[in-house]
């Protein structure tokens, strides 16, 4: 047996005065723009074959580690739960910080309002950014369009009766307008 003389570890190489790991450290640091290109040139030739064997290694092994994680939980209730009490003690501060920058735009009851949304088989999809004072209102199935909560309010209304939603969209399509033609007038001016 040799020593190597990088690392100082003994290898079995008797012809070689390295390891193997510090001769293909050194090989790589010599040839890295040879390495890269062979890399390259064979992931090109076998694109197709390795994102398919990529995607199923992935979905299969996503697969088995959430089976996993189901079951380490089922087993162990108490332990999860207490350790999910303890991070949030020692990090509370941070956890509530980190959520009321998340939630500022909006209160719980329009939170509350998304989920019941897509519970009840509508899409979710906003045309404007929420702001403080806002209210989501559905055009349709899938699109919405914050307007402020006075005139979201002003006629009780359903996606199922079409004329009362259609007063609030009127609504919502002129204020939208009146906002649109204010923000162009401003960018005019600027220019």
């Amino acid at each position: 047996m040799k020593i190597c003389s990088k690392c100082g570890v003994k290898t079995n190489r008797t012809s070689k005065t390295m390891c193997l790991s510090c001769y293909r450290k050194q090989y790589y640091q010599e040839n890295k723009e040879r390495a890269l290109n062979q890399s390259k040139e064979r992931y090109n030739e076998n694109k197709e074959k390795i994102n398919k064997k990529t995607l199923e290694n992935y979905y299969k092994n996503k697969k088995y580690k959430l089976t996993q994680q189901k079951e380490y939980v089922n087993n162990n209730k108490e332990k999860v739960l207490q350790r999910q009490k303890d991070y949030y003690q020692k990090n509370k501060e941070e956890i509530n910080e980190n959520h009321r920058e998340y939630y500022w735009i909006m209160d719980n009851w329009e939170q509350d309002k998304i989920r019941h949304a897509k519970l009840k088989g509508l899409g979710y999809k906003p045309i404007n950014r929420p702001w403080k004072g806002c209210s989501g209102h559905h055009l349709n199935h899938n699109d919405v369009l914050y307007i402020p909560k006075e005139i979201h309010f002003k006629y009780w209304h359903s996606l199922k009766y079409t004329d009362k939603i259609k007063k609030v969209n009127d609504l919502s399509f002129e204020w939208w307008n009146n906002r649109l033609i204010l923000i162009q007038g401003v960018l005019n001016g600027i220019h």
